[in-house]
């Protein structure tokens, strides 16, 4: 089904629709940009396979001709209340690629957002002397604060996926650092500088990703990679403890009974290797 603004306001070229109790809304596309605001109740926007949940105080753009969209009440449909405020796509000049039709905005995240609507819908419903001039500029000035809005949060994506991607990167060279330098004194200084990072940074990020210290990252590495050596050789106990970084013999076995679960020799010998300090 296909919605047409002469349907609703062929003189204003703004129209505002006010519905109470709405039941279901059937899928349908449209010729014109519609700005649906949730005043009652909760319900759900429905664009194609997507779902999106929306309720009282949230608002979304529909600016997509080729986008097909349905409105679902949930809950108490008499509740369910929505404000509609529709206009020509040439009305205003605006980027509408941006807005998206599974984007949901609060209406208080937008400056005097909730004002605007109420004067929105005051002016169209009174229509006093030079409303339609009011309800045009208003609907602007709306119109213009979600784009605002929405350029923020794009920036602000655009910023955390490049921030992310950074991280990754630095924890990608920690990690690689400690396996490749494993067997020598290693200090989280050490893996500061090989990262390009003050030593603060790379514990706070290490830890958050990696859900552990760089510290704890490196014995347990240490002691895996011991393993390999008391299963596939026949190097004594102090040897495996000495090639894979441990100076310290007794420090050794206490990390691996800790993290194995038993001694270093007591391992070797549940993988058949040979018994030998």
């Amino acid at each position: 089904m296909s919605f047409s603004l002469k349907m609703f306001d062929s003189k204003m070229n703004v129209a505002v629709v006010e519905s109470g109790g709405v039941g279901s809304i059937v899928p349908h596309s449209h010729d014109f940009v519609e700005t649906v605001c949730v005043t009652g109740g909760r319900g759900e926007h429905v664009i194609g396979d997507r779902h999106v949940k929306i309720e009282k105080g949230n608002l979304f753009v529909i600016a997509d001709k080729s986008v097909t969209h349905s409105i679902i009440p949930l809950g108490n449909a008499d509740e369910f209340t929505i404000l509609n405020i529709i206009f020509p796509y040439e009305f205003y000049r605006f980027n509408y690629y941006l807005l998206k039709p599974e984007h949901v905005y609060q209406l208080g995240e937008i400056p005097n957002g909730e004002a605007l609507v109420r004067q929105i819908r005051a002016e169209y419903a009174e229509k006093k002397w030079l409303y339609g001039d009011m309800t045009r500029a208003l609907t602007q000035i709306l119109l213009s604060e979600i784009f605002r809005l929405t350029s923020v949060k794009r920036r602000k994506a655009e910023r955390d996926v490049s921030t992310q991607k950074q991280n990754t990167d630095y924890i990608d060279t920690a990690i690689r650092f400690i396996q490749t330098r494993y067997d020598s004194p290693i200090s989280v200084d050490d893996v500061a500088s090989a990262c390009g990072v003050c030593k603060a940074y790379i514990q706070r990020l290490f830890r958050k990703e990696r859900d552990t210290s760089i510290k704890e990252y490196l014995i347990k590495y240490r002691i895996e990679q011991s393993c390999k050596y008391l299963i596939n050789t026949d190097h004594s106990v102090a040897m495996v403890a000495e090639l894979v970084g441990f100076n310290d013999i007794k420090y050794f076995y206490m990390k691996f009974k800790e993290i194995v679960g038993m001694t270093p020799i007591q391992y070797k010998q549940s993988q058949g290797g040979l018994n030998r300090e």
